[in-house]
């Protein structure tokens, strides 16, 4: 028979082993302890051009939401291979995968990060991984993440694929539309290829056969919108508005024929920002820019939209 005090105890054992386990359900799920505050990515393009891994690092700003001890994140570590990762001034944090039910083409695990002592609610923290993320050589709508396509000409293209919850497939994140953040982008590309993302381009310097570049996003976007694309591009600018459309394409992967015709399409969009200026307000972000690049379908990327 089993006693009063075992049962207790029992009981008690269960409660906290729920508590402790309560947010890892599926992998579809907001993280709901953390607020993500910002993500910084530098991404290294020169040497992806000539490997099938692009080596990436990253830093992600947080808040906690309630007091807690850890931290869970989504990402693919079929994709991801961490070489390092770290929480910034707690040495003694430990990182454990936890694998889900299966959800589809969704990644199903959970990063989670144990701190060395619990935090109260509100507690800001900074995470840093330096990873390499496996690319993919071929569109495909059920398998998103990092496309490298190879060009006639012997170039290379380079772009994400993050919606609708791709972006775990090539960063940590809370990759949930209720949480979104601001992101910031540094690229180190070989000279005369140009790196394009969300937000705007803040600096841009070329040395030693390397150009890098930084992109900034201060608007929140949810993770599913995070986009970058890298190639050898020529722009188009309809010029005389006061949001200017951009249209970037790269003359060995789009027919010059296909690209006269998306030009010809920019003087419409120009149209329609007025337009929906007037009745709606101003275009709210910077820029609008349009990117033709391997995808299997357009996306309105928060200011950068893959055609």
């Amino acid at each position: 028979m089993t006693s009063k005090k075992t049962s207790t105890f029992t009981l008690l054992t269960l409660i906290l082993s729920a508590t402790a386990i309560a947010e890892v359900t599926d992998p579809l799920s907001r993280i709901q302890s953390i607020d993500v505050q910002n993500y910084h990515f530098t991404i290294d393009a020169s040497k992806a051009v000539s490997d099938s891994t692009m080596p990436m690092s990253e830093t992600l700003e947080l808040a906690t939401q309630i007091d807690t001890d850890s931290i869970q994140l989504h990402y693919n570590p079929k994709t991801m291979t961490v070489i390092s990762q770290s929480v910034v001034g707690d040495p003694g944090a430990t990182f454990k995968t936890v694998t889900l039910p299966s959800m589809g083409m969704v990644s199903n695990s959970i990063l989670i990060v144990t701190l060395s002592k619990p935090v109260p609610k509100n507690t800001r923290l900074s995470l840093s991984f330096s990873y390499l993320v496996k690319m993919r050589n071929k569109v495909d709508q059920n398998e998103g993440g990092i496309l490298k396509t190879q060009l006639s000409n012997g170039d290379y293209l380079l772009n994400s694929h993050s919606w609708p919850y791709f972006g775990r497939n090539w960063a940590f994140l809370d990759d949930h539309p209720t949480d979104p953040a601001t992101v910031e982008f540094e690229f180190k590309s070989p000279d005369g290829m140009i790196a394009l993302a969300n937000g705007t381009e803040v600096s841009n310097t070329t040395a030693e056969g390397q150009t890098i570049s930084r992109w900034q996003m201060t608007d929140a976007i949810q993770s599913y919108n995070f986009t970058f694309m890298i190639g050898h591009f020529k722009s188009y600018k309809e010029e005389n508005a006061k949001i200017s459309p951009v249209l970037y394409w790269d003359p060995s992967y789009t027919a010059a024929a296909d690209a006269d015709k998306f030009i010809a399409e920019m003087a419409r969009v120009k149209g329609a920002l007025n337009l929906y200026s007037k009745v709606f307000g101003d275009y709210p972000y910077q820029k609008l820019a349009f990117g033709i690049v391997p995808h299997p379908f357009n996306m309105e990327s928060t200011t950068m939209i893959t055609l």
